[in-house]
Protein backbone atom coordinates (compact mmCIF):
# COMPACT_ATOMS: atom_id res chain seq x y z
CA UNK A 1 0.00 0.00 0.00
CA UNK A 2 1.47 3.28 -1.09
CA UNK A 3 0.41 5.93 1.44
CA UNK A 4 1.63 8.72 -0.85
CA UNK A 5 -1.28 8.14 -3.28
CA UNK A 6 -4.86 9.27 -2.70
CA UNK A 7 -6.11 5.65 -2.79
CA UNK A 8 -3.46 4.48 -0.32
CA UNK A 9 -4.15 7.37 2.06
CA UNK A 10 -7.90 6.64 1.91
CA UNK A 11 -7.33 2.95 2.63
CA UNK A 12 -5.04 3.67 5.63
CA UNK A 13 -7.43 6.32 6.98
CA UNK A 14 -10.33 3.86 6.89
CA UNK A 15 -8.25 1.14 8.57
CA UNK A 16 -7.08 3.51 11.30
CA UNK A 17 -10.66 4.68 11.78
CA UNK A 18 -11.86 1.13 12.38
CA UNK A 19 -8.89 0.46 14.67
CA UNK A 20 -9.89 3.45 16.84
CA UNK A 21 -13.62 2.66 16.62
CA UNK A 22 -13.55 -0.91 17.93
CA UNK A 23 -12.08 -0.30 21.45
CA UNK A 24 -14.47 2.60 22.00
CA UNK A 25 -17.41 0.47 20.91
CA UNK A 26 -16.34 -2.34 23.28
CA UNK A 27 -16.07 0.16 26.17
CA UNK A 28 -19.51 1.55 25.34
CA UNK A 29 -21.11 -1.92 25.35
CA UNK A 30 -19.32 -2.78 28.61
CA UNK A 31 -20.58 0.37 30.35
CA UNK A 32 -24.13 -0.26 29.10
CA UNK A 33 -23.98 -3.86 30.35
CA UNK A 34 -22.64 -2.80 33.75
CA UNK A 35 -25.39 -0.18 34.17
CA UNK A 36 -27.99 -2.81 33.30
CA UNK A 37 -26.53 -5.29 35.82
CA UNK A 38 -26.43 -2.62 38.53
CA UNK A 39 -30.05 -1.69 37.81
CA UNK A 40 -30.93 -5.36 38.31
CA UNK A 41 -29.25 -5.22 41.74
CA UNK A 42 -26.26 -7.32 40.75
CA UNK A 43 -23.02 -6.61 42.55
CA UNK A 44 -20.35 -4.87 40.53
CA UNK A 45 -16.98 -5.27 42.23
CA UNK A 46 -16.03 -6.70 45.59
CA UNK A 47 -18.79 -7.30 48.19
CA UNK A 48 -16.94 -5.19 50.78
CA UNK A 49 -17.16 -2.10 48.58
CA UNK A 50 -20.90 -1.67 48.13
CA UNK A 51 -22.39 1.81 48.55
CA UNK A 52 -23.07 2.94 52.11
CA UNK A 53 -26.70 2.24 53.01
CA UNK A 54 -26.63 -1.10 51.21
CA UNK A 55 -25.06 -4.51 51.73
CA UNK A 56 -24.41 -7.56 49.62
CA UNK A 57 -26.77 -10.42 50.45
CA UNK A 58 -24.94 -13.66 49.73
CA UNK A 59 -28.15 -15.72 49.68
CA UNK A 60 -29.88 -13.47 47.14
CA UNK A 61 -26.55 -12.70 45.45
CA UNK A 62 -27.46 -9.05 45.06
CA UNK A 63 -27.17 -5.67 46.74
CA UNK A 64 -30.01 -4.91 49.17
CA UNK A 65 -30.79 -1.95 51.47
CA UNK A 66 -29.19 -2.13 54.93
CA UNK A 67 -31.72 -0.92 57.55
CA UNK A 68 -29.03 -0.17 60.18
CA UNK A 69 -26.98 1.96 57.82
CA UNK A 70 -30.07 3.71 56.45
CA UNK A 71 -31.04 4.58 60.03
CA UNK A 72 -27.51 5.90 60.70
CA UNK A 73 -27.80 8.01 57.55
CA UNK A 74 -31.15 9.42 58.70
CA UNK A 75 -29.62 10.23 62.10
CA UNK A 76 -26.70 12.02 60.40
CA UNK A 77 -29.04 14.12 58.24
CA UNK A 78 -31.20 14.97 61.24
CA UNK A 79 -28.24 15.99 63.38
CA UNK A 80 -26.75 18.08 60.57
CA UNK A 81 -30.06 19.90 60.06
CA UNK A 82 -30.03 20.67 63.78
CA UNK A 83 -26.64 22.33 63.67
CA UNK A 84 -24.25 19.56 64.72
CA UNK A 85 -20.75 19.59 63.22
CA UNK A 86 -19.56 16.70 61.08
CA UNK A 87 -17.16 15.70 63.86
CA UNK A 88 -19.95 15.69 66.47
CA UNK A 89 -22.16 13.62 64.19
CA UNK A 90 -19.35 11.11 63.60
CA UNK A 91 -18.73 10.67 67.32
CA UNK A 92 -22.44 10.33 68.06
CA UNK A 93 -23.12 7.73 65.35
CA UNK A 94 -19.94 5.75 66.03
CA UNK A 95 -20.75 5.80 69.76
CA UNK A 96 -24.38 4.72 69.24
CA UNK A 97 -23.27 1.69 67.25
CA UNK A 98 -25.81 2.49 64.51
CA UNK A 99 -23.34 1.70 61.74
CA UNK A 100 -21.72 -1.69 61.16
CA UNK A 101 -18.17 -2.11 62.43
CA UNK A 102 -15.56 -1.42 59.80
CA UNK A 103 -17.92 0.43 57.47
CA UNK A 104 -18.02 3.76 59.30
CA UNK A 105 -14.96 5.34 60.87
CA UNK A 106 -16.69 8.39 62.31
CA UNK A 107 -14.31 10.67 60.39
CA UNK A 108 -15.93 13.99 59.34
CA UNK A 109 -15.29 13.24 55.65
CA UNK A 110 -17.13 9.91 56.04
CA UNK A 111 -20.05 11.78 57.62
CA UNK A 112 -20.06 14.21 54.70
CA UNK A 113 -20.20 11.34 52.21
CA UNK A 114 -22.91 9.63 54.28
CA UNK A 115 -25.06 12.79 54.24
CA UNK A 116 -24.52 13.25 50.49
CA UNK A 117 -25.57 9.63 49.90
CA UNK A 118 -28.63 10.14 52.12
CA UNK A 119 -29.63 13.17 50.04
CA UNK A 120 -29.25 11.11 46.85
CA UNK A 121 -31.59 8.51 48.32
CA UNK A 122 -34.09 11.15 49.47
CA UNK A 123 -33.68 10.35 53.16
CA UNK A 124 -35.37 13.13 55.13
CA UNK A 125 -34.48 14.16 58.68
CA UNK A 126 -36.56 13.75 61.79
CA UNK A 127 -37.15 17.04 63.57
CA UNK A 128 -35.37 17.02 66.92
CA UNK A 129 -34.01 19.76 69.13
CA UNK A 130 -30.37 19.94 70.11
CA UNK A 131 -29.79 19.11 73.76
Amino acid sequence: IDASTADGELFLTIRLGFAAYEPRKIAERTRRGMKHRQAEGELMGHPDFVTYGTRYDKNLQQVVPDPEELEAMKTAVTLRQNGYSLREIGKKIKGDGDARDGRFSGHPQCVKVMIRRANELGITPDIITRS
